[in-house]
C-alpha cells in the first residue's frame, strides 16, 4: 500500500487498512520478541555447558596421560583384556530443533559396571574413563 507525497488517503478504507498493518506489525514484533527470548535462553545454556567443556578437556588430557602410563606398565595386551570384561556405554541419540537449527543430543541410558577389572590402577582408570564420558556426552 503505497501513499502519493507519504500522506494518507482519509477515507474509512485506508485507516480500515492501516489499522490492519499495524495489528500485523504488533504481532510479527511479539514473535520476534519471543525467538530472541528464547535464543538467549539457550545462548546462556551453551554458554554454562562452554564453561563445562573446558573442565572436561583438562580431564581427558589427565586421563590420556594415565592411560599412556598404564599401557606402558602393563602393556597393551593386558590392559585389552582387562577391557573386554568391561560392557560397552548405552546411549540414546536424539536430535531436536531450535528456532529451525537441529542439535543432537546424547543422553547415557546404562553405565558400564567396572567392578570385573581385577586390576585396581585398571579400575580406577576405568571409573575416571567413565565419568568424563558421561560428562562430555552431557554437554
Amino acid at each position: 500500500m503505497t501513499f502519493v507525497g507519504g500522506r494518507v488517503p482519509s477515507t474509512k478504507g485506508a485507516l480500515i487498512r492501516l489499522r490492519d498493518t499495524l495489528s500485523f506489525i504488533k504481532k510479527g514484533k511479539e514473535v520476534l520478541q519471543m525467538k530472541r527470548d528464547q535464543l538467549a535462553g539457550e545462548v546462556n545454556k551453551l554458554l554454562v555447558k562452554l564453561a563445562i567443556r573446558k573442565e572436561v578437556e583438562g580431564k581427558i588430557s589427565d586421563l590420556l596421560k594415565e592411560v599412556m602410563e598404564i599401557l606402558i606398565t602393563l602393556g597393551t595386551e593386558d590392559v585389552s583384556s582387562l577391557a573386554s570384561s568391561v560392557p560397552e556405554i548405552s546411549v540414546d541419540f536424539r536430535l531436536y530443533s531450535i528456532m529451525g537449527v537441529v542439535i543432537p543430543r546424547i543422553t547415557v541410558k546404562t553405565q558400564p559396571q567396572t567392578n570385573a577389572i581385577s586390576n585396581l590402577s585398571v579400575r580406577k582408570l576405568a571409573e575416571k574413563a567413565k565419568e568424563v564420558l558421561t560428562k562430555m556426552m552431557e554437554m
